[in-house]
């Protein structure tokens, strides 16, 4: 299963972002995105997403992808548990859920109350247990740890990288820190993996 872009070009009001492009990601590994702001990672994760569409090439990509997008996007009167159990189904109990949600440092209580009485870092890790407990083969992270403080975040990543193990991972990130705690390669806008 290929994703990427094959001869894309994708514009905004006249501004083009990418011209003939064509880049691949490797399958079943991760790669940080970086580069500066405005340069198109964002605009990159959207298209590899089918959010949005090319003017013209084609966008590789599979049928299903899990994105953690810079905005929680949470169902606000939904509880925790709810809203991991709009992507997961019947797959997993609701105790194996409090389970995945106790790894990031969720009690009970917080994640059986509606996610609009959390905090910013609990929705957070909401937003990202919802899209790594996804049965998607891949997972899109578009600045997925912001907000996070160091020691939390530290957890946070070392469960994502566990749970996505095997998975394409595409993580945008304007941290050098947090591409390392990940793993996976570097790829920089406007240049190739270092």
């Amino acid at each position: 299963m290929m994703i990427g872009l094959r001869n894309v070009t994708k514009s905004f009001d006249g501004k083009t972002v990418f011209a003939d492009t064509t880049v691949s990601f490797p399958e079943g590994k991760t790669t940080n995105i970086m580069g500066a702001s405005g340069c198109g990672k964002t605009t990159l994760l959207r298209l590899l997403a089918g959010l949005l569409h090319a003017d013209s090439g084609t966008v590789e990509k599979p049928s299903a992808v899990a994105f953690v997008f810079q905005e929680d996007r949470l169902c606000e009167d939904f509880s925790a548990v709810a809203n991991i159990r709009l992507v997961t189904g019947s797959r997993l109990s609701r105790e194996a859920i409090l389970r995945e949600l106790a790894a990031l440092g969720l009690a009970e209580d917080s994640a059986l109350a509606p996610v609009r009485t959390l905090s910013g870092g609990m929705k957070r890790r909401v937003a990202i247990a919802r899209a790594v407990l996804a049965d998607a083969p891949v997972v899109l992270l578009d600045e997925a740890f912001k907000g996070l403080d160091a020691a939390l975040r530290e957890t946070v990543i070392a469960y994502v990288r566990k749970k996505t193990a095997g998975r394409t991972v595409l993580n945008v990130t304007h941290s050098e820190d947090e591409a390392g705690l990940l793993g996976g390669e570097i790829w920089r806008m406007g240049g190739g993996a270092v």
